[in-house]
């Protein structure tokens, strides 16, 4: 659990890792920043072996009014991998998101982002690339509700895709009927690099 009390500025980067050689690791990591807290979170998933590993990570966030906030995943696992990943998060009013998203491992790759935006003035930016090669199949599911007036958001997908590789990206965003002024944008692009590569 990390919980980064209200007006708190980050002097360097949070970096949480989880690391596997083989077998299964499940993760739970419910994160809160408070009322105008600052700062950049990296989570980084990898693997040290060649054996097949099953990882789950879940991580729940939650952004008080005003807070301003980098977060990074990094997921590089092994070649054998199996990696199911879901991000949730929760905007509150005048909150600032920037969320960058790499995927550049693993065999089959499953990463779902489901966003709410539930305060006024609150702006969500994600970028994303997917590097995949080899037999990798990699699936990117995305979700924003935008349920009050006056948000923003923009998300901006990138795929290089290469040998036998297969990228999936499923986007969508929803905005309630009240929410009058919804600002909201979304691009996936993808460079195929070989003519079995598929997306």
């Amino acid at each position: 659990v990390l919980d980064v009390a209200a007006g708190t500025e980050l002097e360097a980067p949070l970096e949480i890792q989880t690391v596997q050689n083989a077998g299964q690791t499940h993760t739970r990591f419910p994160v809160t920043f408070g009322a105008g807290a600052k700062g950049t979170l990296i989570e980084r998933h990898t693997a040290v072996g060649e054996n097949a590993a099953l990882v789950t990570s879940i991580s729940d966030i939650a952004l008080g009014d005003g807070a301003d906030i980098t977060w990074v995943i990094l997921q590089t696992q092994g070649a054998a991998d199996t990696h199911l990943g879901q991000i949730r998060i929760t905007l509150g009013a005048d909150a600032q998101l920037r969320l960058y998203v790499i995927n550049a491992g693993g065999k089959l790759v499953r990463q779902e982002i489901h966003v709410v935006v539930a305060g006024e003035g609150a702006d969500l930016k994600l970028r994303g690339i997917n590097l995949l090669g080899g037999e990798t199949h990699n699936d990117v599911t995305f979700t924003v509700g935008h349920d009050v007036p006056n948000t923003t958001s923009t998300e901006v997908i990138r795929n290089v895709i290469f040998d036998r590789a297969r990228g999936v990206f499923q986007g969508q965003i929803r905005v309630a009927p009240d929410a009058q002024k919804t600002d909201a944008k979304m691009s996936c692009n993808t460079l195929l690099l070989s003519d079995e590569a598929d997306f």
